[in-house]
C-alpha cells in the first residue's frame, strides 16, 4: 500500500465512521481500477474490484443516458436506490469516481453533501494520474 493509498483509505474509514447511514465507500479510477476503499473486505479485494468495475459501467451507461438527452457526456453525480440500500457515485478529483454504500434509510441530502465536502477538502487526493500504456517490450504506446 502506498502512502496515498494509506491517506486516503484512512480518509474513507473516517468518512463512513461519521456520515450517518454510510456503509461502505471507495475511489476508483474512471475505467474502473480500484485505487482504495474501507469496510468492503468481506472477500478479500475481490468485493472492492467488482464495485470498482460496477462504478466503471455505470458511469459510462449514464454518459450514454446523457447523449440521448442532448446533454454534456459529463456526469457529476449518480444515484441508485436499489434493494437494500443506495449506491452513490460522484465524479472525484481528476480521473476519479467516488462511491459510498448507504443503508436504505440513509439521507440522501446528508451522503450528497459529506461527499462533496470530502472531495473539496482533498482534491489531489481523490485524483487518479493517466496511467501510461506500455508494449509488450515495456515501450510506451502511443
Amino acid at each position: 500500500m502506498t502512502p496515498k493509498t494509506s491517506e486516503l483509505t484512512w480518509m474513507l474509514t473516517q468518512f463512513v465512521k461519521e456520515t450517518s447511514g454510510a456503509r461502505a465507500a471507495l475511489v476508483t479510477s474512471r475505467d474502473g481500477l480500484l485505487i482504495a476503499h474501507h469496510n468492503l473486505t468481506d472477500d478479500g479485494d475481490a468485493t472492492a474490484s467488482r464495485l470498482s468495475a460496477i462504478t466503471s459501467g455505470v458511469l459510462s451507461l449514464a454518459k450514454a443516458a446523457s447523449e440521448l438527452l442532448e446533454g454534456e457526456t459529463a456526469v457529476n453525480q449518480i444515484l441508485m436506490d436499489v434493494g437494500g440500500g443506495c449506491l452513490y457515485i460522484m465524479a472525484a478529483g481528476s480521473g476519479a469516481l467516488f462511491t459510498v454504500l448507504a443503508s436504505s434509510e440513509a439521507d440522501p441530502g446528508v451522503i450528497g453533501l459529506e461527499s462533496s465536502l470530502l472531495i473539496k477538502r482533498f482534491p489531489s487526493d481523490m485524483s487518479v494520474p493517466a496511467r501510461e500504456l506500455t508494449g509488450a517490450a515495456g515501450r510506451p504506446v502511443h
